[in-house]
């Protein structure tokens, strides 16, 4: 044992440890900066985020998670790719690639459900198709992050009430594993849809401004879909 070689030796010991868990965290909080919703964050919650997260490499080749496992943890990607793939319940049937995250990727994080939805399993096999580095939260530290970012749990929840109802459409409908998933819309953005249809009759579609809104509104949904983490 390191405190048995002598006093002077322990507190090298203790030194060495307390530089490590410096270098760590200053290391998580500089990363946090280039992943979106973080970056826009204090760099004073960025700190205090940096005490709970953790920092993980994943070889080429390796699982993340699989199917069915207990969700207690989620994936922050800083960099390398991972992808998300179904086996559905029949078996004889080739695995359904449902989502893919780089450190580029608009919402580079996925397991974030287990926060808020509880007794679920993983909805697929999570594979590091590169060699990747990640932050992991684990579920004792959830309150705290919570409490520091309560923004994020408001970003995921509609990913969180969806879960069950996609899951259970899944399950289904195995004859056809590459049915597109049911995503829920949110209410805001189904007004904005009957409120840019109105507009677009009164002005008649002049200067484009109808297919201009339209478009950015498909562009939210698109976002609002690649925030649907497994």
């Amino acid at each position: 044992r390191v405190e048995d070689v002598g006093p002077s030796w322990w507190r090298i010991h203790q030194m060495a440890e307390k530089l490590h868990k410096g270098l760590k965290e200053a290391f998580v909080e500089a990363s946090l900066h280039n992943v979106n919703f973080f970056a826009s964050l204090p760099d004073l919650t960025l700190r205090q985020l940096a005490s709970l997260l953790h920092l993980r490499f994943i070889p080429k080749g390796d699982m993340l998670f699989r199917q069915g496992d207990e969700g207690s943890e989620m994936f922050i990607i800083l960099w390398g790719h991972v992808q998300v793939w179904r086996q559905p319940p029949r078996r004889s049937l080739p695995k359904a690639l449902l989502k893919e995250y780089t450190g580029k990727s608009v919402y580079p994080w996925l397991g974030e459900i287990f926060q808020w939805v509880s007794d679920h399993g993983r909805a697929g096999d999570a594979l590091a198709v590169e060699d990747t580095v990640s932050l992991t939260l684990r579920l004792a530290d959830v309150p705290q992050f919570i409490l520091l970012v309560p923004g994020f749990k408001a970003l995921s929840m509609s990913a969180a009430s969806a879960f069950p109802v996609r899951t259970q459409k899944m399950s289904k409908e195995e004859c056809d594993v590459y049915d597109v998933l049911t995503v829920q819309t949110e209410q805001p953005l189904m007004y904005a849809e009957k409120w840019v249809r109105f507009v677009g009759r009164l002005l008649g579609g002049q200067g484009g401004w109808k297919a201009s809104t339209a478009a950015k509104l498909q562009q939210i949904q698109k976002m609002r879909r690649n925030s649907l983490e497994w």
